[in-house]
């Protein structure tokens, strides 16, 4: 699957979480952030009927809870597009369910997941520069995305470094995701020398 979708961690969350059974947008939210302060049928009742809460603190959790809802709804929203999730039934037994091919989608996240948390280890100094091309925008956005989750920090443009050493199985998912020729890394050796990791 080339389309990378934005936000993958929290669409491997959701997608992992509809795979257990249908839900309706409120309880994907509730399952989800896991509130601790009010069940999915208190908030339903609170939101229906707000003079109802108890105190000002429990509004404002209602509120964020709210915004929550209206951003994951959203975010379902583009999922469906992708053809990753699907809704049935009408009204207010209406439910997302996953697809097969969410199904196939948070496979391959496991997998992405799993391969990079071995390949990027602490320690050590490394500088990551690329030069993805627009016309594969979403392989470059994902790639800012990886790179901000293991802790590299931006410095120009294209170049991010890091206080972690980068083996050569990252360099095996770049050249399953046909990116080997657009990104160059270096890391700075026992000598202090700045080298390039040999593709």
């Amino acid at each position: 699957m080339r389309h990378w979708i934005q936000n993958t961690e929290i669409a491997e969350m959701v997608l992992d979480v509809l795979l257990a059974g249908p839900l309706a947008t409120l309880d994907v939210v509730a399952a989800t952030r896991l509130t601790k302060h009010l069940t999915v049928r208190k908030m339903r009742e609170f939101a229906a009927h707000p003079e109802t809460a108890p105190s000002h603190k429990l509004m404002k959790h209602i509120k964020d809870t709210r915004r929550e809802y209206l951003r994951y709804h959203s975010f379902l929203g583009r999922l469906k597009k992708q053809g990753l999730v699907a809704q049935s039934g009408t009204g207010k037994s209406k439910h997302w369910l996953v697809t097969a091919a969410g199904k196939r989608t948070l496979e391959i996240f496991k997998k992405r997941t799993a391969l990079l948390q071995e390949a990027i280890t602490p320690g050590g100094i490394t500088i990551v520069s690329y030069d993805i091309p627009e016309k594969i925008h979403a392989e470059r956005d994902a790639m800012r995305e990886i790179l901000k989750l293991f802790g590299f920090t931006f410095v120009h443009q294209s170049l991010w470094y890091a206080n972690v050493t980068v083996e050569k199985k990252f360099l095996e998912y770049l050249r399953e995701r046909k990116l080997l020729d657009y990104v160059h890394i270096f890391q700075v050796s026992k000598t202090g020398t700045l080298e390039q990791l040999e593709k």
